[in-house]
């Protein structure tokens, strides 16, 4: 059996930490059916598997693979932990055999700005887990782990004031009238909101 070694490990409940512990924790599920042992010890991996800028001391003669999926982009306004995230993921990205890249679109921005050949690897949907509701309630979710400049809510905040007659659940923003603030969410309850939402 190939034995993989993951990076970053996530403990604890999720509090809505996010994509990134998302595919990792799916990794750890699926990996082991299709023939591969999780390990905790770098040294007898055959594989090492990082993802946001982790940078681990991997052994020169095991394979590195990092997954990136995506930058902090420098038009916006950031703070420092942002800057110093990007390089993590610029070096790890610098350093690794291969990289991986959720989408054609972050690929194209990893050829063109570091010459790189990423393979795409889509994040899997588990259907099993995402079943939707018969009789779906009838509010527009946006749900995002962090309020950020790309994960900005005040355009929802903006259409909900259009739109008076229509029901929001957001994870961040402004409490209206048709506004529900949730703020960050673990992922089984969000789960469930999202197999609820109408949209």
């Amino acid at each position: 059996m190939i034995k993989v070694y993951v990076e970053p490990n996530f403990r604890g409940p999720d509090e809505g930490d996010g994509g990134i512990r998302r595919v990792v924790e799916a990794m750890k599920q699926h990996l082991p059916a299709r023939g591969y042992e999780i390990t905790t010890d770098i040294q007898k991996a055959d594989i090492v598997h990082t993802h946001a800028g982790s940078t681990p001391d991997v052994p020169q003669n095991i394979p590195w693979i990092t997954s990136c999926h995506g930058l902090y982009w420098q038009e916006y306004e950031w703070p420092k932990w942002c800057h110093a995230l990007n390089r993590d993921v610029i070096e790890a990205m610098r350093r690794a055999d291969h990289v991986t890249a959720p989408s054609e679109w972050v690929a194209q921005i990893l050829r063109r700005g570091m010459w790189l050949r990423p393979t795409v690897f889509h994040h899997g949907v588990d259907l099993d887990d995402w079943e939707p509701t018969p009789d779906p309630a009838s509010y527009i979710l946006w749900n995002k782990n962090r309020p950020d400049p790309i994960c900005d809510p005040k355009p929802l905040i903006d259409l909900a004031a259009q739109a008076p007659d229509l029901r929001f659940v957001t994870t961040f923003g402004q409490e209206m009238d048709n506004v529900r603030v949730t703020a960050r969410t673990g992922y089984e309850e969000m789960k469930e909101l999202v197999r609820r939402a109408g949209v």
